[in-house]
C-alpha cells in the first residue's frame, strides 16, 4: 500500500459490531458496579445488624448487672452487711423477664470501713454466637441510718400531766429475764426523763414521779416526731409487719411460739421481751395502728409501735422498744409500762388533748430496747449513698481480686 492510499471506510456492518462491543463492555462494567454496590450494601447492613445486636446484648448485660446490684442491696439484711469482714464473691444472680432468662451476674462485695463496695459483672444469655456480651457495674452503699431521740424516756409536744403513782424515768433499764438481753449494757447515771417544746406545759403532781431532767427544746417541730434519720413515720408504716386498719384493733398482744419457733403470722404476736417464749425473743415487728384505739390488756410485746391517732393504755400492758403516737397518750388505772423511748406528737398542737399518765403507769428509758428494735426492723439494711453511688466499671476489668 502506498502512502497515498487510504484505508477503506468501515461499512455499516462494522460500525454496528463496534457499537455492540462497547455496549457489552459498558454493561459488564455496570453489572460490576451494581454488584459491588449491592454487596457493599448487604455488608454494611450486616455490619449494622451485628452492631445493633451486639449493643442489644451488651445492654442485656448492663440490665442484668444493675438488677443484681439492686436485688442484693434491697434483699440483704443488716446482719449480712455487718458480718462482712473481707471481700468475697456472692452467689450468682440469675435475672429473668416474662419467663425468659435474660442473663446472670457474678457479684463481689468488699467492706470499706464506712460502707460497702458492690460490683456486678452481668452477661447476656441470649444471642447464640453473640451471647456473652456484658457490663460491669459498681455501687457504693452504707447502712440505713435509723435514729430516735437518744437517752430520753419521753418526748412530747404539748400539755402533759403526770399524776398519782405514775413514773417517767430516764434511768436506763432492760428486762429482768431473757438471755437475749445478756449482751446489753445498761447505762449508769440518769438520762433525760422528758423532752418538751414548752416545759411550762408539763404538770407533775409529785416530784418523785420524774427521774431525770425535763429538757425544753423550743425548736421542736414535726420532724422531731415523724422523721428518724433516713426513714419517717409513713415509710415505717408502709413496711409494717403488723397492720390494724379500720375497726380492727389489737386485742391482748402476747408472744406465740415455742422454745425454738415463733408464729409471726399471728397478728397479735408482738414478740417476747422476757424468757417465757424464747422462740420469739428476737422478733421485733413494726406495728402500725391506723386509728385511735384503747389497749386494755395485760400482755406484752416489743419492736416499733406506730399509732396514727390517740393511744389509751390500761391493764398493765408492757412494751419494749419505740412507741410513736401521732395524737395524745392516755395511761391510767393499772396503766401500761412503756420501756425504750416514747414520742407523743399531739398532732403538733400545744393545746391538743393532753398526755395523761396516772395510776401505776410507767414510761422508762431503755437504750437496749431501742437499739434492738432498730436492729430487728425490716428497714434496717444497706442503701446507696446519695451521690455517685452507681458507676460503670466495664473498662476497668473487675475480678475476684477487686
Amino acid at each position: 500500500m502506498t502512502p497515498n492510499e487510504q484505508l477503506p471506510a468501515p461499512d455499516e456492518e462494522g460500525k454496528s459490531e463496534l457499537r455492540k462491543g462497547f455496549a457489552l463492555v459498558t454493561a459488564l462494567l455496570a453489572l460490576v458496579v451494581v454488584g459491588a454496590l449491592v454487596t457493599g450494601s448487604f455488608f454494611a447492613a450486616s455490619q449494622e445488624r451485628e452492631m445493633g445486636l451486639s449493643a442489644r446484648y451488651n445492654d442485656d448485660g448492663m440490665y442484668v448487672a444493675e438488677n443484681a446490684l439492686n436485688r442484693i442491696a434491697a434483699d440483704s439484711p443488716k446482719s449480712f452487711w455487718s458480718g462482712l469482714v473481707a471481700a468475697k464473691e456472692l452467689d450468682s444472680v440469675v435475672v429473668s423477664a416474662g419467663g425468659t432468662t435474660i442473663g446472670s451476674a457474678r457479684v463481689w462485695v468488699r467492706p470499706t470501713g464506712s460502707g460497702y463496695f458492690l460490683v456486678a459483672r452481668g452477661a447476656s444469655a441470649r444471642g447464640g454466637r453473640l451471647s456473652g456480651g456484658g457490663r460491669t457495674l459498681g455501687m457504693v452503699l452504707r447502712l440505713l441510718n435509723v435514729t430516735f431521740p437518744p437517752g430520753t424516756a419521753m418526748q412530747v409536744y404539748g400539755e402533759t400531766h403526770v399524776q398519782g403513782s405514775a413514773l417517767i424515768s430516764g434511768q436506763d433499764t432492760k428486762p429482768a429475764s431473757g438471755s437475749q438481753w445478756d449482751t446489753c449494757t445498761v447505762r449508769t447515771g440518769v438520762d433525760t426523763a422528758i423532752i418538751t417544746k414548752d416545759s411550762s406545759l408539763i404538770d407533775v403532781q409529785k416530784a418523785s414521779s420524774i427521774i431525770g431532767p425535763i429538757v425544753q427544746k423550743p425548736s421542736m417541730n414535726t420532724g422531731s416526731f415523724l422523721n428518724y434519720g433516713d426513714v419517717n413515720f409513713d415509710m415505717l408504716a408502709a413496711t409494717a409487719d403488723k397492720t390494724y386498719l379500720g375497726a380492727n384493733s389489737p386485742g391482748n398482744p402476747l408472744p406465740v411460739g415455742t422454745a425454738t419457733t415463733c408464729n409471726t403470722g399471728v397478728l397479735d404476736n408482738w414478740g417476747e421481751p422476757y424468757a417465757d417464749v424464747p422462740g420469739c425473743a428476737n422478733y421485733f415487728p413494726i406495728i402500725y395502728v391506723d386509728h385511735t384505739f384503747k389497749l386494755a390488756a395485760n400482755g406484752r410485746g416489743q419492736g416499733i409501735l406506730l399509732v396514727n391517732g390517740d393511744l389509751e393504755i390500761t391493764g398493765g400492758f408492757e412494751f419494749w422498744g419505740v412507741t410513736v403516737v401521732k395524737g395524745a397518750l392516755n395511761m391510767h388505772g393499772s396503766g401500761g409500762h412503756v420501756n425504750g423511748v416514747l414520742l407523743a406528737y399531739q398532732e403538733g398542737q400545744l393545746n391538743y388533748d393532753e398526755n395523761l399518765a396516772i395510776g401505776n403507769s410507767l414510761v422508762q428509758y431503755s437504750g437496749c430496747a431501742v437499739s434492738r428494735a432498730v436492729a430487728g426492723m425490716g428497714a434496717s439494711r444497706a442503701v446507696p449513698v446519695k451521690m455517685h453511688s452507681w458507676f460503670d466499671l466495664s473498662s476497668a476489668g473487675a475480678s475476684t481480686g477487686f
